[in-house]
Parts: C-alpha cells; sequence; structure tokens
C-alpha cells in the first residue's frame, strides 16, 4: 500500500502544472518518507520494495540531491534503506521473476535486462494506477494516463535495447531465455511465438539439469 501510494504522488508531481507543482512536490516528499520509515511484513513486501526503491534512483537520479524538498538527506535515507533491505534478501527481484546470477565482470546484456525489468515493473504499476483511477472515476485519471503512456514508451525502448544485444557466453543466453519466458507470459497466450519461446525456456531448464 505505501509503494502504491508513493508512486501515486510520484505521478502526479511529474504532470503536477507550475501552480500546483510545490504542493505536489511536498506531498511526493512525504509519502517518499514515510515509505522509508514502513516495515516489511514478508519477504515478498520486501523484494517489492527494493524494486520500487531502485526504480526510484534510477529514474530520479541526481534529482534525490538537488530537489526543493528532503535533498542530501533523502537521498541518503533512499540508498541506506536500499542497501540494508539488500543485506537481508540478497537475492531480491520481483516475486516469481527469476533471479539473475550475479556476473563475474560487467555484461552488458545482464545490465540491460536489469532496466527492462525496472522499467517493466514502472510500467505496470503505472497501467494499474490508471485502471483503478479509470475505474472509480478519478479526477486523477488523465495524468495517470499521460504517465502510463510515458512507462510505456520507456519499457518499449528498453525492451528493445535488450533484444539488440548478443548473449556473450551459455549462461546468459539461459539467463536471457528465461527472461524472456516471463516477459511472455504478458502477451497473448495463444500466440504461437508465445506458446514457442515458453517451451524453448523449458526445454533449455531441463538440458541445463540434466548437465
Amino acid at each position: 500500500m505505501a509503494i502504491r501510494t508513493h508512486r501515486r504522488a510520484w505521478a502526479l508531481f511529474q504532470v503536477a502544472p507550475d501552480d500546483e507543482a510545490a504542493e505536489a512536490e511536498e506531498a511526493e516528499h512525504e509519502t517518499s518518507m514515510r515509505l522509508l520509515g514502513t516495515a516489511c511484513a514478508s519477504r515478498a513486501s520486501a523484494h517489492a520494495l527494493v524494486a520500487h526503491l531502485r526504480w526510484y534512483v534510477a529514474e530520479e537520479g541526481a534529482n534525490l540531491l538537488t530537489s526543493g524538498i528532503g535533498g542530501c538527506e533523502r537521498d541518503d535515507l533512499v540508498r541506506a534503506r536500499l542497501a540494508e533491505l539488500v543485506l537481508f534478501v540478497p537475492d531480491a527481484s520481483l516475486p516469481a521473476v527469476i533471479a539473475l546470477p550475479a556476473p563475474m565482470g560487467p555484461s552488458p546484456l545482464l545490465a540491460a535486462i536489469e532496466e527492462h525489468r525496472s522499467a517493466n515493473l514502472a510500467m505496470a504499476q503505472a497501467v494499474g494506477d490508471y485502471v483503478e483511477a479509470e475505474a472509480s472515476s478519478d479526477p486523477d485519471e488523465a495524468h495517470l494516463l499521460a504517465v502510463a503512456d510515458r512507462a510505456s514508451e520507456v519499457e518499449a525502448a528498453a525492451l528493445n535495447a535488450l533484444i539488440a544485444l548478443a548473449p556473450a557466453s551459455a549462461e546468459e543466453t539461459r539467463t536471457l531465455t528465461a527472461d524472456f519466458a516471463e516477459v511472455s507470459a504478458d502477451f497473448d497466450k495463444d500466440a504461437f511465438g508465445t506458446w514457442l519461446l515458453r517451451r524453448l525456456a523449458v526445454m533449455m531448464a531441463r538440458v541445463q539439469a540434466q548437465a
């Protein structure tokens, strides 16, 4: 609930008109601070918070240091909470998403997979917020639609960047195949390409298990 509340406040701040920007920024700051102080009740909620904070740091970047409210203090708190969570859930990833193996060195492919997962999470959250607003005739519906459209564009760009890369090893091939199988679950289950990709992932998993 705290993640969704912060996500919504952040989305409204992004599209707030000039005369409402200060109020929207204050609301986003307050919800972010409440989020940082919220305890995780389970490993699943810790995983979700790690994913959200990673997205937040990637999305805001230097803005966390220079924001009108909180500034460096909030940046330190966000990064400290994220580092603390990862100590307790080192395998942190989205529930039902296959965790990436730790690479021995820099890997453009694994970095691109993480970038797309973050973008895909942000898109799912933004679309979910819009669908909820539409169903309840929320007055913020138009704003949330604009945020969802932007998130969809970012996700598509991240996916295209990932697809353009080639695996450099058998391990990267297995990781990429497993990731594509997860992504394909969001598409039409009757599509032949989706079925074929899932079958490929299953076959490769069996081969790996027998090795």
